[in-house]
């Protein structure tokens, strides 16, 4: 009889114990399922972390849902700035690390992927950001080792021409403010040691230069108020001051009407010559005692100052129309203030 209740009671109990068992087993899957998710709570205004709710809340930092938070030794949440081992980071005001630019107070600033503030230069989506030490963006001038750089309001580094005020001014490929000569697109420019484009006439290493009113380029090979400026854009080298009795002499001596031959008899062979579709121009240069002296091959007839190495005194053009007689005479030179100066008949 005995027998015959044991194996109901022992075959009952069996299946008590591997219940018990299976309870136990998923009990430990549930908590170690609540330790991975956790929880957040709110208490007295401030957030806390739980893994589990027997624990203390979380402390120091916390990647939860793959962000990072910041809870103090509280526990509390934290938002805003935070200093951690002298670096700075920002908690947004849900708790999360921000990244990457952010706008505090108006003012920019810049995380890098660690969430640690940036300070000093930085390269992003190539154009490179000035971060003051404490980490707001920098606009306008800056400067940094006696160099001047400027920060577009959007606070990227200029580059080329840039118009601050009014006034214009180079920043090279690295941001360097210009001062000096300055090579852009086949115009030379000129920069004063405040960085400003110079404009008007310029007193440079002792030679005068001059810039265009309009876009600031040098100006060359060009008469500016009666002032000759070379190819080189110098100003012509002043002349003697005997070229205007010297110019008043030799038109004293030729006419209009004279032939050809007649005006090579009288000024000899060192000439040059142009011809235009209404007549043929010879080209004469004279020194101070009269005589023509060689041309030198590749300069223009109008700088005299310039032919011959800067020793002529003036040219004479003679103008041949029909009849191979002289149409018109043109004397040109530099009186010794350096003006530009004409006599023709």
């Amino acid at each position: 009889m005995l027998n015959k209740l044991a194996k109901p009671i022992l075959l009952a109990l069996s299946f008590l114990f591997i219940f018990i068992i299976l309870a136990g087993i998923h009990a430990s899957s549930a908590e170690a399922e609540q330790h991975e998710s956790g929880k957040w709570e709110m208490n007295n205004g401030s957030w806390y972390w739980y893994y589990t709710a027997d624990e203390h809340p979380s402390k120091d930092w916390e990647r939860i849902n793959n962000k990072w938070y910041y809870f103090d030794s509280l526990g509390r949440m934290q938002t805003g700035w935070v200093n951690d081992n002298g670096t700075w980071y920002y908690l947004n005001s849900n708790g999360d690390m921000a990244t990457g630019w952010k706008q505090v107070n108006d003012r920019w600033y810049y995380l890098n992927v660690y969430g640690a503030m940036q300070t000093g230069w930085i390269k992003d989506h190539g154009k490179w950001y000035y971060l003051l030490e404490s980490g707001a963006m920098r606009t306008g001038w800056l400067k940094e080792n006696s160099t001047w750089y400027y920060l577009n309001p959007n606070g990227d580094m200029a580059t080329g021409w840039k118009l601050v005020e009014g006034n214009w001014y180079y920043l090279y490929e690295n941001g360097r403010m210009a001062t000096g000569w300055v090579y852009d697109w086949y115009d030379w420019y000129y920069l004063n040691e405040d960085g400003e484009m110079h404009i008007g006439w310029k007193k440079i290493n002792g030679n005068w230069y001059h810039f265009s009113e309009d876009v600031g380029s040098m100006t060359d090979s060009s008469l500016v108020d009666g002032y000759y400026l070379n190819y080189e854009g110098s100003m012509a080298y002043p002349g003697n001051k005997y070229n205007e009795g010297l110019a008043k002499q030799m038109l004293s001596k030729v006419n209009v009407g004279q032939t050809r031959q007649k005006v090579l008899d009288n000024f000899g062979d060192q000439y040059s010559t142009y011809h235009t579709d209404w007549s043929w121009e010879y080209n004469f240069v004279v020194s101070k005692d009269g005589k023509a002296i060689p041309i030198v091959e590749g300069f223009s007839h109008f700088l005299p100052n310039n032919l011959g190495g800067g020793f002529v005194d003036l040219t004479i053009n003679f103008y041949f129309g029909d009849g191979d007689k002289v149409k018109e005479i043109t004397i040109m030179y530099f009186d010794e203030n350096h003006k530009f100066k004409t006599y023709s008949k």
